[in-house]
């Protein structure tokens, strides 16, 4: 890891790892991706990202900043899976497109497609009885962007477009809020 060519603040990179961690969860049976959430003070920049999700920003105060595209991928596979949530049984007939799913308790349910190919790809999703009201988009361009999910009638079958290199997170598991006394000091 300590080469130049994976020291890079590169998209590209974070995504190789978000099939990893695919892989990990359906071909091994992981029951949970786990990354060091230690705090490091690197002074190589180009280390950061490599060594922590997080690093301290001096010119704010030393207050945690996102070191790179990796928590982005990270997110996509971990904000909407819930302790206790089990992965079940999901297939893709198209080669690139990755796909995971979730099951936990109270019907929560949470999908996740990731596009590694070049092109747009059209993906159905059939989940009986499930429904989806919670749409997140994770690429270059959106950090695990919440959006309207205009296709999720809730009768468990949704399709939707993937764009390249990008991870579609379904799901009807709220995000957890902050309180709202919640502040940062200065």
């Amino acid at each position: 890891m300590n080469r130049t060519q994976y020291q890079e603040q590169s998209y590209r990179l974070a995504l190789l790892m978000g099939q990893l961690y695919h892989k990990n969860l359906t071909l091994t049976a992981a029951s949970a991706i786990c990354y060091c959430w230690l705090l490091v003070n690197v002074q190589q920049p180009t280390f950061g990202w490599t060594r922590t999700l997080f690093v301290p920003d001096p010119s704010a105060g030393f207050v945690p900043k996102a070191s790179s595209f990796q928590l982005r991928v990270f997110g996509g596979f971990s904000r909407r899976v819930r302790a206790g949530m089990v992965r079940v049984e999901a297939e893709s007939l198209n080669p690139d497109v990755l796909v995971t799913a979730f099951a936990g308790g109270r019907g929560a349910k949470t999908v996740i497609a990731m596009n590694r190919s070049l092109k747009a790809q059209r993906v159905r999703i059939d989940w009986p009885g499930a429904s989806f009201p919670f749409k997140e988009l994770t690429d270059p361009y959106h950090p695990n962007t919440v959006v309207e999910n205009s296709g999720a009638p809730g009768d468990g079958s949704i399709e939707m477009t993937v764009e390249p290199g990008s991870i579609v997170t379904l799901s009807n598991v709220p995000l957890t809020k902050l309180p709202a006394d919640f502040t940062v000091p200065a």
